[in-house]
């Protein structure tokens, strides 16, 4: 895990927020039974 600059992320999703934009996230333990 890294710290993100908030101001660098903020600009990203500015250029992005007229376009579709479809977000992934995957959360796990990393462990499967």
């Amino acid at each position: 895990m890294e710290l993100i600059n908030q101001t660098e992320v903020q600009q990203m999703i500015d250029k992005l927020k007229d376009q579709d934009l479809y977000i992934h996230l995957e959360m796990t333990t990393g462990a499967y039974a």
